[in-house]
């Protein structure tokens, strides 16, 4: 009995070895698709405090940048960029189109196997449950930081809500009133276009056949 326990949780570890070889060998194809600059920017510049935006004296001014002598060519469905026309040497070094598509078959492969979709989906409710229970130990330490910090950021700004229903402008009775007002007021305010004609509002309740008395909040 030990010894099949032993065995099925040996197959279960091998089993899921194999799958994450295949998400590493994944990892590594998107590294070989990600452009990278030699220097990262937050390497650039050394700043004191980077929450701490620096003044920009003129934020409307526009320097026209000047006409380069870099050359484009279409090299079998792929952009290559030169230097200029007499250059050989690619600035951007890409994969061509055939090793492209056998990677994008290979990727697809592995999103439809049903193995590394099982494991992934194991990984996931493991990462959120692991962030819930960070939650529950660190929020109200976070949102004492977050409204003791002295700047303004994404998280502590002052937020307005703007998400408005129509339902919630005006009931049956206010819509109603609103209507006859503009019947009474502003009927020959041109409001359709209707068979190759403009009609007003008049002339939309005179095809209708109703005047601003018949209306009522029980009318269709």
């Amino acid at each position: 009995m030990i010894a099949s326990n032993f065995s099925a949780v040996a197959k279960a570890t091998v089993y899921e070895i194999d799958v994450y070889k295949t998400l590493q060998k994944c990892l590594e194809l998107r590294d070989s698709y990600v452009f990278r600059e030699e220097v990262a920017p937050w390497e650039k510049e050394v700043t004191i405090d980077p929450s701490t935006p620096k003044p920009n004296p003129n934020p409307f001014s526009y320097t026209p940048e000047e006409k380069t002598e870099h050359y484009f060519q279409m090299v079998n469905g792929v952009v290559h960029v030169y230097t200029d026309e007499d250059c050989k040497e690619r600035i951007y070094p890409m994969a061509d189109a055939t090793t492209f598509f056998t990677d994008l078959h290979y990727i697809l492969g592995v999103i439809v196997a049903g193995n590394i979709r099982t494991v992934c989906h194991n990984r996931l409710n493991l990462l959120e449950h692991k962030f819930k229970f960070h939650l529950m130990l660190n929020a109200d330490k976070e949102f004492l930081a977050q409204k003791s910090a002295p700047h303004r950021d994404f998280y502590n700004v002052r937020k307005v809500d703007t998400h408005v229903h129509h339902l919630a402008c005006m009931n049956q009775k206010h819509l109603l009133r609103f209507i006859k007002s503009k019947l009474r007021k502003e009927h020959d305010e041109v409001v359709v276009f209707r068979n190759g004609t403009y009609m007003t509002l008049k002339e939309v309740f005179e095809s209708l056949d109703l005047t601003g008395y018949d209306l009522n909040v029980d009318c269709k």
